[in-house]
């Protein structure tokens, strides 16, 4: 018995709370007004960030660019493009000589990665930042990379090293 009673008051008390929020405002004198906002929310936000499908050191510093198109972002929200994996915490990308035979020592190369002349590592590996507006512009600047130091001892061969990039849809 003691349930079903529960059951209807709580009843009873939701019914009343919905009652009230579809009520919002109460009119009860004659000539008087109220202001309502009428709010709509659009969530649908979309991008597209552009990442080179191979980055190329070069014996001399070089960069490149992460890019956006089509940013349709909330004024409150951002895109952040870190690298997360591939770089030490110097922010050096080691670039390993590949098919080497087994039992033979891979040589190395190495190369570091900044953003507006601090290593990506101080800046917490963060490679890109994109924000609502007119402008799609990559607010971090270029990514440079230092020279790769090759010399005539240089073993021949490709290097190679993989980056993995994490791209969020952060909100402030």
């Amino acid at each position: 018995m003691f349930k079903r009673i529960l059951t209807g008051v709580l009843a009873l008390v939701l019914i009343m709370s919905l009652w009230e929020t579809a009520d919002g405002a109460v009119i009860s004198t004659d000539g008087e007004s109220v202001t309502v906002p009428v709010k709509y929310t659009v969530d649908n936000s979309s991008f597209e960030i552009r990442i080179p499908a191979l980055i190329i050191p070069a014996e001399e510093e070089t960069g490149f660019l992460i890019g956006a198109d089509k940013l349709n972002i909330r004024p409150d929200e951002y895109v952040e493009v870190k690298i997360v994996s591939g770089c030490d915490g110097s922010g050096a990308v080691k670039l390993e000589r590949q098919n080497v035979p087994e039992g033979k020592d891979k040589a190395v190369l190495e190369t570091v990665f900044s953003v507006s002349g601090r290593n990506i590592s101080e800046a917490d590996y963060i490679v890109g930042h994109f924000e609502d507006g007119s402008s799609i512009v990559n607010s971090v600047g270029e990514v440079t990379m230092s020279a790769v130091n090759v010399d005539e001892t240089t073993q021949a061969g490709d290097y190679l090293a993989t980056l993995e990039f994490r791209v969020d849809l952060k909100r402030r």
